[in-house]
């Protein structure tokens, strides 16, 4: 992780603004639908504060985090978002959100932290709380530019969410940044009640 965090120290500015208006309004949706009215979102990994800023625009109540120190900073610059400086295995809240966002965020974890991870969200959700995820789809791991992936399929993320998350819709789309050819699944998990 801390050889990604590099990369974002050093590309900040210029991924915040690359990918500033790259909204993902499918995912948006399915996942808004789906969250209580007004309820408390997590924007866990936010980048730049582009979707904390949507979601905040439609009345939700929103939590940002993030690892990187300069991303925090772009949130701030672009959006007036404050972003509470934290890593995904610090995440110890419980049961304080009706939905949990994670836009090509938690990718960026080795498998056994991914797993750490998703439990963490479980108990972060409230009783029915929403989980939105999505990775690149694929089954090879590793470094690319200077990121680590995670790639996913479906069956892969249902081996690695605690038993009481379950998958609700998985969908492929292709990436929304202009020139970009990666395919993205998306995945809508959900917690019991």
């Amino acid at each position: 992780m801390e050889t990604t965090l590099s990369w974002y120290k050093e590309n900040a500015f210029l991924y915040a603004e690359k990918t500033k208006y790259s909204l993902v309004y499918d995912a948006l949706g399915e996942f808004l639908s789906r969250v209580e009215e007004k309820g408390r979102i997590l924007d866990f990994g936010c980048g730049s504060g582009r979707d904390s800023h949507y979601f905040l625009e439609r009345g939700f109540s929103v939590d940002s985090l993030d690892g990187s120190e300069e991303m925090k900073r772009e949130a701030k610059r672009l959006f007036g978002i404050d972003v509470r400086l934290s890593s995904f295995l610090s995440l110890c809240e419980y049961e304080k959100y009706d939905g949990v966002w994670a836009q090509a965020s938690i990718l960026h974890l080795e498998e056994g932290d991914l797993r750490k991870a998703l439990s963490l969200i479980s108990k972060a959700l409230k009783k029915g709380g929403v989980f939105y995820s999505s990775f690149r789809k694929g089954e090879e791991d590793g470094y690319e530019e200077g990121r680590w992936y995670t790639n996913m399929t479906e069956s892969r993320f249902a081996s690695l969410i605690p038993p009481n998350l379950y998958i609700e819709k998985v969908w492929e789309g292709k990436d929304v940044r202009p020139g970009v050819d990666n395919i993205w699944l998306s995945i809508i998990s959900r917690k019991e009640s």
